[in-house]
C-alpha cells in the first residue's frame, strides 16, 4: 500500500494541476478589482479544496496503513498457527527415549520452534471464539501447551531410561489427544480471523474510494490504483498463508479444504507420494541438499500434474496430488501415478553433485473408493504404505490392497513403533574359503518370531523398521546378540578349527548416519571380548550412489583403522560405477546373486564374473560369491580365482545354537566338495 509520503506527492501533483496553472503575461486581473478579489477567492477555495483532499487522503492513508498492518500480522499468525500441528506431530514422532537415537537435536529444535510460535501467538486479539480457545476457562490452549512444554522438558532431561520412556509416551499421548485437536482448531480460527481482517481492509478501501470520488476524478483513478495494489497484497497474503514456505506447494489444511470442494464437483483421483530414503539423503548430503530436493519434487509434480491439479506437501517428505475431472477410472489414475513417479527419477543437480530421489505412491479414486475427504486420504495412505512395504518406487491402488495383508502390516508397524522387539534374534550363514572349504566368517541376518504374529520375514519387517526409525535399534539388538554368540563359539567350539571365524554385519545408510554408531559397536565388541579384526562390515551400492557424508565416511574409516573390514555387498545389482570404487576405500566385493545364478547358462555372465574377479585382484581386495547353490557354481568360482563363497550349498541361515552341528556336518561335506 502507498505510504504517507506517496500520498503527499499525489496530492501535491493534483493541487498543482488544478490551481497553479501559469497564465499568459498581462492576463492577471488588476489588483483591488472585483475580478481580482473573485480570482483570489476562487484560488483560496481551490487551495482549501485541495488541502482538504490532501488531508482526507492522508487520513485515509493512515487508517488503511494501520488496517493493512493488522491484516498482515493476522496473515502471519495464520501461517504460524497452521504450522503448529505439524510441529506437534514432529515432536511426537522424534525418539528421545534412547539417547543414541540421534534425534535429540531435532527434538530440541522443534520444541524451541513451538515455544517461539506459541509466544508469538499469545498476544493475538481476534474473535471471541479464538480468545476462548487460547485463554478461556473452557479449554485454555496456552495453559495446555505450557504443561506440554514442561512435560517435554522433564522427558528430555530425565536421567532414568524408564522414566524417560514413560514421560516420552505421556508426551505422545498428550500431543495425539487434546493438544493436536486444539492446535488444529486454533489454526482454523486464526485463518478465519485473517480472512475477516483482510475483508475489513477491502471494505474500508472501497468506502474510501467512494468518498474521494466526490472530490475529484483524478483522485478516483489514484484510488483505483491503490485498490488494485491492496487487492494484490491481500491476494499475496492469502496465497502465502496457503503455501508451504519451502516448496511453494499447498499446506495440509489448504489442500484439505480445496480437496473437499473438488469432491463436491465430481470424480477426483488422489495420489499420495512418499519419498524413499529421504532421511538418508538428509543425513549424507546435508539439510541444504534435502531442501533443494524437496523444492525440485514440488516443481516436477506441479509441472507433471497440470494446471488444474492440486499439489500439496503433507509432511516432511510426503506429497499429495489431487487430479480433478479424471476420466478413465482406475487405469487412468494408475497411468497418472506412474507418470508422477517417473518425473522424480531423474537426478537433481545440486552444487557439484547429483541427488537421486525416488518415491512410492498410493492412489484412491472418488467416488468409487469414497467421496469423503478424510476417508479418501486414509485409503491413499494405506496404499502408499503397502507400496513402500512391498517394492519401493511403485504405485499401489487402494482397491488392490488386500485387507488381511494390510492388517498384518499395521500390526507389525504397531509392534515396531512401540519398540516391541520380542523374538528378534540373529541367524548366521557361513562363508568358507573356495580353495580349502574352511569357515571364514558368518553373516548376521535378522530373524523375527513374534509371540502373537508368528514368524515375520525380513522383507516384511526391515522396510517398516527403517520407515519408522527403528532400524538402528533393531540392528543393534541383533548385532550385540551375534557378538555374544560368536564369543561363545570361540570359547566352547571345536578345538580343531584352523582359524577363528568372524562375523559379517550389514549397515544401512541410516545406521551409518547415527552419531553414536562407532562407540556402540566398540562397546559391544568389548563386552563380548572380541577384537575388531573379527568384524566385517557390509554396505550396499545404495550408500555409494546416495553419497557418503564426511561423518559416516569417518566412522567407516575409524572402524577400518581399528582392524575391521569393509566389503561392498551385492556388487552389480545397482547402478554404482567404477568411479565409486575409485573414491571409496574397501576390503572386498560380494558379487551379486543374479550373476552366480547365470553360471553354466550364459557365457556372457561368466565373462563378466571373470572381469569382476580380475578387478578384485587388481585392487588387492577380497572377492566373495553369494548365492552358491550348486557344485558347478562352486567349482567355476574356485577355478576362476574367487576367494570366499556363501550360499545354501554350503549352509543355510541358522540360529546360533545350530552352528556347532553345522560344523560337524561340514567336515564330511567339505571332503566331498573340496
Amino acid at each position: 500500500m502507498p505510504g504517507p509520503g506517496r500520498l503527499t506527492r499525489i496530492g501535491t501533483s493534483l493541487r498543482r494541476a488544478l490551481l497553479w496553472r501559469r497564465l499568459p503575461p498581462g492576463a492577471l486581473p488588476a489588483e483591488g478589482t472585483a475580478a481580482a478579489r473573485t480570482a483570489a477567492f476562487v484560488r483560496r477555495g481551490h487551495a482549501g479544496a485541495a488541502l482538504a483532499l490532501l488531508l482526507l487522503a492522508a487520513a485515509w492513508g493512515a487508517v488503511l496503513d494501520r488496517a493493512m498492518n493488522r491484516a498482515a500480522i493476522a496473515a502471519d499468525h495464520a501461517v504460524i498457527a497452521a504450522r503448529q500441528p505439524a510441529l506437534a506431530l514432529r515432536l511426537a514422532q522424534l525418539d528421545i527415549a534412547h539417547p543414541d537415537s540421534g534425534e535429540l537435536g531435532a527434538f530440541d529444535t522443534t520444541l524451541a520452534q513451538m515455544r517461539h510460535d506459541t509466544a508469538t501467538l499469545a498476544g493475538d486479539t481476534g474473535p471471541a471464539a479464538l480468545q476462548a480457545l487460547l485463554s478461556g476457562p473452557g479449554y485454555n490452549l496456552h495453559a495446555r501447551l505450557s504443561d506440554l512444554f514442561d512435560l517435554a522438558r522433564h522427558a528430555r532431561t530425565a536421567d532414568d531410561p524408564a522414566t524417560r520412556a514413560q514421560l516420552t509416551e505421556a508426551l505422545r499421548r498428550e500431543i495425539a489427544g487434546p493438544v493436536a485437536a486444539g492446535l488444529t482448531d486454533a489454526a482454523d480460527l486464526f485463518a478465519a480471523a485473517s480472512l475477516g481482517r483482510a475483508r475489513t481492509v477491502t471494505h474500508r478501501l472501497q468506502w474510501a474510494v467512494g468518498s474521494l470520488a466526490l472530490f475529484a476524478l483524478a483522485w478516483m483513478a489514484a484510488a483505483r490504483s491503490l485498490d488494485r495494489r491492496l487487492r494484490r497484497t491481500l491476494g499475496l497474503l492469502e496465497y502465502l498463508a496457503a503455501r508451504d514456505g519451502l516448496t511453494g506447494a499447498l499446506t495440509h489444511n489448504a489442500f484439505a479444504a480445496r480437496l473437499h470442494r473438488l469432491l463436491q464437483r465430481g470424480r477426483v483421483g488422489l495420489v499420495l507420494l512418499d519419498l524413499d530414503r529421504f532421511h538418508a539423503l538428509n543425513a549424507t548430503s546435508g539439510d541444504a541438499a534435502g531442501d533443494a530436493a524437496l523444492r525440485a519434487v514440488a516443481r516436477r509434480l506441479t509441472r507433471a500434474a497440470g494446471p488444474q491439479a492440486l499439489v500439496a506437501r503433507l509432511g516432511s517428505d510426503s506429497f499429495a496430488v489431487a487430479l480433478p475431472s479424471l476420466d478413465g477410472g482406475y487405469p487412468a489414475l494408475a497411468t497418472q501415478a506412474e507418470r508422477l513417479l517417473a518425473t522424480l527419477r531423474d537426478p537433481i543437480p545440486f552444487q557439484d553433485q547429483l541427488l537421486h530421489i525416488a518415491a512410492s505412491a498410493g492412489t484412491a479414486l472418488a467416488p468409487e473408493d469414497s467421496a469423503v475427504r478424510a476417508e479418501l486420504l486414509r485409503m491413499a495412505g494405506v496404499a502408499v504404505r503397502q507400496a513402500k512395504h512391498e517394492t519401493r518406487g511403485v504405485a499401489r491402488a487402494f482397491h488392490a490392497v488386500e485387507p488381511a495383508a494390510q492388517a498384518r502390516r499395521e500390526a507389525v508397524l504397531r509392534a515396531l513403533s512401540d519398540g516391541d522387539l520380542a523374538g528378534v534374534e540373529p541367524w548366521l550363514q557361513p562363508l568358507v574359503r573356495c580353495d580349502t572349504g574352511e569357515p571364514v566368517r558368518f553373516e548376521v541376518l535378522a530373524r523375527w518370531t513374534h509371540p502373537t504374529l508368528g514368524r515375520i520375514a525380513p522383507a516384511e519387517f526391515l522396510p517398516i523398521a527403517e520407515a519408522v526409525g527403528r532400524l538402528p535399534m533393531l540392528s543393534a539388538q541383533v548385532r550385540n546378540a551375534a557378538f555374544l554368540a560368536l564369543a561363545a563359539l570361540h570359547r566352547d567350539g571345536p578345538a580343531d578349527l584352523p582359524t577363528r571365524p568372524g562375523l559379517a554385519v550389514n549397515l544401512a545408510p541410516s545406521e551409518l548416519a547415527t552419531p553414536g554408531l562407532l562407540a556402540a559397536v566398540e562397546a559391544a565388541l568389548a563386552a563380548a571380548e572380541l577384537a575388531p579384526s573379527s568384524l566385517t562390515i557390509e554396505v550396499t551400492e545404495d550408500l555409494l550412489i546416495e553419497g557418503v557424508d564426511s561423518d559416516a565416511s569417518a566412522r567407516l574409516q575409524a572402524l577400518r583403522g581399528r582392524g575391521a573390514r569393509v566389503n561392498l555387498d551385492n556388487f552389480g545389482s545397482g547402478t554404482a560405477n567404477l568411479a565409486h570404487l575409485r573414491d571409496f576405500e574397501m576390503d572386498g566385493l560380494k558379487i551379486a546373486r543374479p550373476f552366480i545364478a547365470g553360471i553354466g547358462q550364459n557365457g556372457r555372465t561368466e565373462t563378466i564374473i571373470r572381469g569382476m574377479l580380475g578387478l578384485c585382484r587388481g585392487l588387492g581386495i577380497e572377492a566373495v560369491a553369494e548365492g552358491i547353490e550348486t557344485e558347478a557354481q562352486l567349482r567355476f568360482m574356485r577355478e576362476a580365482g574367487c576367494e570366499v563363497a556363501q550360499g545354501y550349498l554350503i549352509g543355510a541361515p541358522m540360529p546360533p545354537d545350530a552352528v556347532r552341528g553345522w560344523l560337524e556336518q561340514w567336515r564330511e561335506k567339505k571332503a566331498v566338495l573340496f
